[in-house]
């Protein structure tokens, strides 16, 4: 889909958003998986163009682009926020409004290393969207466009939300998110970063964290002490799942799996398809859409069932029906994903 003007869905208007100016609202109930944005940036810095001189290269693309834009571009970027001083230089307003553009989707599930450095661009339509660490849609990018799609049904008159902070190292840790986040404002109030703010989930973390500091220990622990703690591990599962609380996810949980599952896999446990789902999908299977494993970690389940020999149909057919429905098809997985399929899959 190339388009060469914006594209806004009929069905999201800008209003008034309390204490946050102005965001996009549902005008009527919308559909899981509606696109309702296409924008194309009106300045674009590409990954192998980034330079101490970032500022000059902005400026310089800037004013060829007004050549080419319509005055209705122009004047959303004129109006555009420019920080709490409200600067209106246009490196504080590309500063304040500019989206990592990694071309993929859900990128808040990708370990850094897995992570090059991203494009970025300054887009005028998205810089209206509100942040919530829980947001109720998905961005992605296609060289310098940006696509907008939900991720949940959303009511009439319920306001519509990206996350600013999904391209950050590790999206589940609260006090890395708050810092990615102090670019753009002090403080969250999502559901997400309340959450994680409560006594339940301190005590959920520790107890986590306490498996942490063992996966981590430089001593190589026996095997016996490894199954001990893996099964301390999948009491802590059960505890998550008994309090039904979709936005439980913890920080470091998918770490603790693999290790415990690169160390139990050749006794093969009777727990160890309990093992291959938290790599792949974390502790809590009913977390919201937006938290459901990107691609990536779809593809790390697949690695595990090839280690284990065990049967992969299945689940290929489960990844197949999940990209369908976010994008209508699944024609796409062979090719945007060949090369970990070639090599994980039997």
């Amino acid at each position: 889909m190339k388009c060469q003007e914006d594209y806004i869905s009929d069905l999201i208007e800008i209003r008034e958003s309390p204490g946050k100016g102005r965001g996009y609202f549902a005008k009527q109930d919308i559909p899981k998986n509606t696109l309702v944005v296409v924008s194309k940036a009106i300045v674009m810095i590409y990954a192998d163009q980034h330079t101490p001189n970032d500022a000059k290269l902005i400026e310089k693309q800037l004013k060829q682009n007004r050549k080419t834009f319509s005055q209705q571009h122009l004047a959303a970027f004129d109006a555009m926020y420019g920080g709490p001083d409200q600067k209106k230089d246009l490196f504080t307003k590309f500063n304040y409004n500019s989206f990592r553009a990694h071309q993929r989707l859900d990128v808040q599930y990708i370990p850094a290393l897995q992570v090059k450095t991203p494009d970025v661009g300054l887009f005028t339509v998205l810089s209206y969207f509100n942040h919530s660490c829980v947001p109720n849609t998905t961005k992605y990018f296609i060289k310098d466009q940006a696509f907008i799609m939900t991720t949940e049904n959303i009511t009439k008159d319920s306001e519509l939300f990206v996350s600013y902070a999904a391209n950050e190292q590790n999206y589940f840790n609260l006090a890395g998110r708050t810092s990615g986040l102090k670019n753009y404002f002090q403080l969250c109030d999502c559901p997400l970063c309340a959450l994680q703010q409560t006594e339940t989930y301190t005590v959920l973390q520790l107890k986590l964290d306490e498996h942490l500091k063992f996966v981590r220990s430089p001593v190589k622990n026996d095997v016996e002490e490894v199954q001990l703690m893996c099964l301390k591990f999948l009491d802590l599962q059960k505890e998550i799942l008994e309090l039904n609380n979709e936005l439980l996810v913890l920080d470091g949980e998918i770490e603790a799996a693999e290790y415990y599952f690169e160390r139990l896999n050749s006794s093969k446990p009777a727990y160890i398809e309990q093992l291959i789902d938290i790599v792949a999908y974390g502790f809590n299977k009913n977390v919201k859409s937006f938290l459901k494993p990107e691609s990536f970690y779809v593809l790390n389940k697949l690695r595990c069932l090839k280690q284990m020999h065990m049967d992969q149909k299945a689940f290929l057919e489960e990844f197949k029906q999940y990209e369908t429905d976010r994008f209508g098809s699944a024609d796409h997985i062979d090719t945007r994903y060949a090369k970990w399929l070639k090599k994980w899959t039997v």
